[in-house]
């Protein structure tokens, strides 16, 4: 199976609620986790993720910068798939439904 990371945007002036949840969910999975919190220099990463990778990002430029970060934390990895907290896992095989259309259209770069 390729490396994959998951790169997850969050606001930590949102409530964390929908954050532990999906991380939750994603856990199980053999991925490189990461979550990168857009907040001021005053908000601790820890609190919102134990035991996850967690950047802390200067609140600018909303999901796409942190998505961004994220994905130049994580450099080796051969698929990235980029979620918001608010995200929520619809099917427990997910990922194998991203790698199958993935091999099925050699051309495709990107899945939303």
């Amino acid at each position: 199976m390729p490396k994959y990371s998951v790169i997850v945007s969050y606001y930590a002036a949102r409530d964390p609620l929908n954050l532990s949840r999906l991380i939750e969910s994603l856990v199980k999975y053999p991925c490189d986790l990461s979550v990168v919190i857009n907040a001021d220099a005053s908000t601790g990463p820890s609190s919102y993720t134990p035991g996850v990778k967690t950047i802390l990002n200067n609140n600018l430029g909303m999901n796409i910068v942190a998505w961004n970060r994220g994905f130049f934390e994580n450099l080796d990895s051969d698929f990235y798939i980029f979620l918001q907290d608010e995200c929520y896992l619809r099917r427990e095989d997910f990922l194998e439904h991203i790698f199958v259309r993935f091999d099925r259209e050699q051309n495709l770069g990107i899945v939303s």
